[in-house]
């Protein structure tokens, strides 16, 4: 299977670490070639600070659009997973990882499943 980077899966590839901005501002130089009438974000995309990843983290959550917590959660953790399996990081960092990650864009999420039901409690906590 082939990985074709989106918006939405550079923005959580970079936050884990997977990503580079160097490589968000590449993707978004050859997006501009590729598409007939590249967005006003994509184009300042194209031109953020590498060495300042503020804008760029802006630019990709808004190219990003809306996107549900569990898709979020799934691109966290396939990184993460690719990660171990190339061996640039090893487990005990697998395991923190998705940890250190789960608070994002202001709203932490923790679930917990009662071990006795299937009944799962759900607290989001807006940050703000």
């Amino acid at each position: 299977m082939t990985y074709i980077p989106t918006p939405l899966s550079l923005f959580i590839g970079v936050r884990v670490g997977f990503h580079t901005i160097e490589e968000v501002v590449a993707w978004a130089d050859l997006e501009i070639e590729r598409v007939e009438s590249p967005s006003d974000q994509l184009i300042a995309l194209a031109m953020a600070n590498t060495k300042q990843g503020d804008d760029a983290f802006r630019l990709l959550r808004e190219l990003s659009g809306d996107v549900s917590a569990r898709e979020e959660a799934e691109l966290r953790f396939a990184f993460v997973y690719r990660m171990l399996v190339d061996g640039s990081i090893n487990l005990d960092q697998a395991t923190r990882r998705p940890a250190s990650i789960t608070h994002d864009d202001g709203v932490t999420e923790l679930r917990r499943t009662n071990a006795t039901s299937s009944t799962t409690s759900t607290m989001a906590t807006n940050w703000r």
